[in-house]
């Protein structure tokens, strides 16, 4: 999975969005080429959207997928400049969708290592949530929290990703996730614990472990 950074919407201004809102127009009047025009500018941003979240084996299918998706619904996009927003929040809706269905299929990652559990036995211990989220957007960390946010339900899966290591604000995240602010900081907040919850059952399994080992 790709390193978490940040997508602004840094240079994508008003002229950018009436661009989009031009190119919808034209779509919903029959050019269907029109958009083609729109996945070309707004593909690479997609792929970065997904890349965050999925494997990247995973990526081109999902976005694939999402523009599909956006084509087949975009009759329904009340604000057509806001194009960009709408796409993504279809891009996390796709990757939690994503993660439902491996959970479903049993698709785990395998336990933490020795040293794995003796580093973030004590990073998770950090109550300040500023540690936590230094914590989770460190490098060092992400292959040791995927492990562990396999665990977890999609939509916990993602609000800390989103939260903690991509750097999201409250606001945003509940933008992309069509959720209020104060749900994605208590959702926030939950999965954090839970994560901590998890750790601890794979700390008492790997001591059980370790115990008959020779």
């Amino acid at each position: 999975m790709q390193a978490h950074a940040k997508l602004t919407d840094e240079g994508e201004g008003n002229e950018d969005a009436a661009s989009d809102a031009r190119l919808i127009e034209r779509v919903r009047a029959g050019d269907v080429e029109a958009f083609s025009e729109l996945v070309k500018r707004h593909q690479r941003s997609l792929f970065r959207v997904i890349g965050a979240h999925v494997p990247p084996g995973e990526v081109a299918e999902l976005a694939h997928e999402c523009f599909i998706n956006a084509f087949q619904s975009l009759e329904k996009l009340q604000q057509p400049a806001a194009f960009r927003g709408w796409l993504t929040s279809i891009a996390m809706r796709r990757c939690a969708d994503h993660w439902r269905s491996a959970y479903r299929t049993g698709a785990r990652q395998s336990t933490l290592d020795v040293e794995e559990s003796e580093w973030l036995d004590g990073a998770l211990m950090e109550r300040a949530t500023d540690s936590f989220h230094k914590m989770a957007g460190a490098p060092e960390t992400r292959q040791i929290l995927q492990k562990l946010f396999s665990f977890l339900s999609a939509e916990d899966r993602l609000v800390l990703e989103l939260f903690y290591a991509a750097e999201y604000t409250a606001d945003e995240i509940a933008q992309r996730m069509g959720w209020s602010t104060q749900k994605v900081k208590v959702r926030a907040h939950r999965a954090r614990h839970k994560l901590r919850d998890i750790f601890a059952k794979e700390m008492d399994g790997w001591g059980e472990t370790s115990m008959v080992r020779p």
